[in-house]
């Protein structure tokens, strides 16, 4: 990212909390091509805006493998405004100057969003845990009639509040079912990251949303998601009665949806199909991983070349490495002990998404 693009985003930061402008120029924002970046597909007459998990400064490039197997998408991932400036690394950051990089995101989708309607593109946004939250900013902001398809996965409309309150306190919760858990004694190491996601979990999007339109909308989330939970009976009940689309994962975790049976309803939503998608036509590849839970070594016997990703379950790219059919030793001993996901993308196939368990 140039110093030119960082000094607009610090300018538009500036100007929303001190109240000199309450919307966001759309001109003042950089230009579109400076902060997307095209996986594939290029011409496609679908564009698929995605946005990414976090607050992160990075973008985890393999997440939606499964999207730009689809020969008729082009696949765009997009920096949120937090990738674009330095605000994840400041020593302190204000709940207001948070809320402000959150509405500078939602500006910088609708610049995209309008960059891609003006060629005439039919456009989806698609966002996963961090990235689905933000859309619910995008939505207030803006509205659901601006894009084609709407499918935030695995995110929030209205978390707790006392979720929000120890995200503010520097403490990450977890959900157990319904439930919010915490550790107390464990501080996490990016209060950045926690308070930005304060500031959108703060708002009350079904009061907001009330009288929008989402019959163009497909919500996904997970019965047994930890890290923002399943969705609760009145956020199903606004989503159905709004006219939304919703996909409970029975015994799903977080990343659950990129398993290829959820994917492929997601891929027919979008393309307003009720006929299998085009993925299916691509072979089935075997993937096969031992022992579970692995401690040093995971073994891992594939049919096919292709490319391996290991993530965590909040997204981050632990592992990504080119692998040849066969079997092959991966020495795991230096990740984090915990549930993480393998997703195996064939040179000619689907992708395979596994969650394994490494332990310490």
């Amino acid at each position: 990212m140039n110093n030119n693009i960082s000094s607009i985003f610090l300018l538009v930061l500036l100007w929303t909390t001190c109240g000199i402008c309450q919307k966001i120029d759309l001109n003042d924002l950089p230009e579109v091509p400076d902060y997307v970046f095209t996986q594939s597909n290029p011409g496609a007459d679908t564009v698929i805006i995605a946005l990414h998990g976090g607050p992160s400064s990075d973008i985890f490039l393999g997440t939606f493998l499964q999207l730009e197997q689809v020969s008729g998408f082009s696949v765009v991932e997009m920096l949120k405004s937090e990738m674009m400036t330095d605000v994840l690394r400041r020593d302190s950051l204000t709940f207001e100057e948070c809320i402000a990089v959150n509405d500078t995101t939602a500006a910088l989708i609708q610049k995209t969003v309008e960059f891609y309607k003006g060629q005439g593109k039919y456009v989806a946004l698609v966002g996963h845990s961090w990235g689905a939250i933000i859309m619910g900013e995008y939505l207030d902001d803006y509205g659901s009639g601006h894009v084609d398809k709407l499918v935030p996965m695995e995110g929030r409309l209205n978390a707790p509040l006392d979720f929000v309150e120890w995200l503010k306190q520097g403490i990450l919760p977890l959900f157990d079912g319904l439930e919010v858990t915490v550790d107390t004694t464990v501080a996490y190491p990016l209060p950045n990251v926690l308070l930005l996601g304060a500031a959108a979990f703060e708002n009350r999007w079904i009061d907001s949303l009330a009288t929008e339109d989402l019959t163009n909308l497909m919500y996904t989330h997970s019965e047994w998601d930890m890290n923002t939970g399943r969705l609760l009976p009145e956020e199903v009940d606004f989503l159905e009665d709004a006219g939304a689309n919703v996909l409970m994962i029975d015994g799903g975790t977080h990343g659950s949806i990129f398993q290829y049976d959820y994917m492929t309803q997601v891929i027919d939503f979008i393309r307003e199909s009720d006929v299998v998608s085009d993925v299916d036509d691509l072979l089935v590849a075997s993937v096969s991983a031992y022992p579970l839970p692995a401690r040093d070594f995971l073994n891992v016997d594939v049919e096919q070349n292709g490319n391996l990703i290991i993530t965590d379950m909040q997204g981050s790219i632990w592992m990504k490495k080119r692998i040849a059919a066969g079997r092959h030793s991966l020495d795991v001993g230096d990740a984090r002990s915990g549930s993480h996901v393998m997703v195996f993308q064939p040179d000619a196939g689907k992708p395979i998404t596994k969650r394994i368990q490494l332990v310490d």
